[in-house]
């Protein structure tokens, strides 16, 4: 099960299955994720009209993932919109950062 939303907070108590790593998925279930995440990504570039996405997954503490279960974030990228391509990992930090406050 694949669910896509925007939202940082759990809507009901066992509505998924926590998977803490990508390794821990079925070889199906990974094939679900990346077609819903294919999805979500066209949804997400035609709303914000980008031009470009970053997606990416965090898989593990050292890869920088501070929520334990396998997520993708998907944003919506246009020309200029940070000095250094990379620099969008700075801004989601501290976006998750000034979430947890």
């Amino acid at each position: 099960m694949v669910l896509a939303n925007s939202r940082r907070q759990v809507q009901r108590a066992g509505h998924g299955r926590p998977v803490e790593r990508l390794r821990d998925l079925q070889p199906d279930e990974v094939a679900d994720l990346f077609s819903t995440t294919q999805r979500v990504a066209n949804i997400v570039e035609k709303l914000f009209n980008a031009t470009s996405l970053t997606i990416a997954i965090q898989d593990g503490p050292e890869a920088g993932q501070t929520v334990k279960h396998v997520h993708v974030h998907v944003l919506p990228r246009k020309a200029g919109d940070f000095e250094r391509n990379d620099s969008v990992y700075d801004e989601v930090r501290w976006q998750i950062f000034d979430y947890r406050k």
